[in-house]
């Protein structure tokens, strides 16, 4: 007797269209291809992602990443790990109805480098984010030591990078920078955060200062009422002592 067993996840689902043409070369066939290689090229995705989406807050962009995109050149998708796209904050796509070119364009792409995002591969996909209209695309290499982000652009039909750091990238309303020997982003939450900054310690740490001001303005409050009420009773007192020595004389 055979033994059951577990149907895959294309089975599973009901698909509404064909699977996109993908641009990862080492699984060609393959529809559900990894995104994520290690717990650094993850953790530095999640971090940009979640500073991007407070740094543009006030905006009407889509701050996302890992999310298939159909450039107009008759290519396959690409899927930068970090993407602003203005105007779509509340648009849905994805892997099966994934957003066109024609459609919408990025403001701002980013990848986290890592063993099979080649420099050739790279150039690659830079290329085509350029040829759609973007004027600048970035490279974060979690691998290097110190970490590094570059800016790349197109110049007279070739690729230039330039170190990033310090350049304020108003796409996504961030700037790299360093604490000490660590790559930071400056500054989600009114700060520079790294790839081990706590998102829920940034949290708790601007609660406990929120609460120990609204503390020492209620301590300030209830002294300066305190003061008052001493006065008041003062002056009461003293006209009390007047009254007194008028009514003796």
């Amino acid at each position: 007797m055979n033994e059951p067993t577990m149907l895959s996840a294309v089975q599973e689902i009901d698909y509404f269209g064909p699977v996109p043409g993908v641009d990862y070369d080492h699984l060609p066939d393959e529809p559900w291809n990894p995104l994520m290689e290690n717990p650094r090229h993850h953790g530095w995705i999640g971090l940009l992602v979640s500073s991007i989406r407070n740094t543009m807050a006030a905006t009407d962009a889509l701050v996302t990443g890992n999310v298939p995109f159909v450039l107009n050149d008759g290519g396959p998708h690409l899927a930068p790990d970090v993407m602003v796209i203005p105007g779509a904050r509340h648009r849905d796509f994805g892997r099966f109805n994934p957003v066109q070119a024609t459609d919408v364009i990025p403001s701002f792409c980013l990848e986290v480098l890592s063993k099979r995002n080649s420099r050739a591969k790279m150039a690659a996909r830079n290329r085509r984010l350029l040829g759609i209209g973007l004027t600048e695309v970035y490279m974060l290499d979690p691998r290097t030591t110190p970490e590094e982000v570059v800016r790349v652009t197109l110049v007279d039909g070739e690729l230039v990078e330039q170190n990033a750091l310090g350049v304020y990238i108003a796409a996504a309303n961030i700037t790299f920078g360093r604490v000490g020997d660590e790559l930071g982003v400056c500054c989600p939450g009114g700060r520079m955060v790294t790839y081990d900054s706590d998102p829920f310690q940034w949290v708790q740490d601007e609660t406990w200062r929120a609460d120990q001001a609204e503390l020492r303005a209620d301590m300030l409050e209830t002294a300066r009422l305190d003061a008052e009420r001493r006065v008041t009773e003062l002056e009461a007192r003293l006209r009390e002592i007047g009254h007194e020595t008028d009514s003796a004389s």
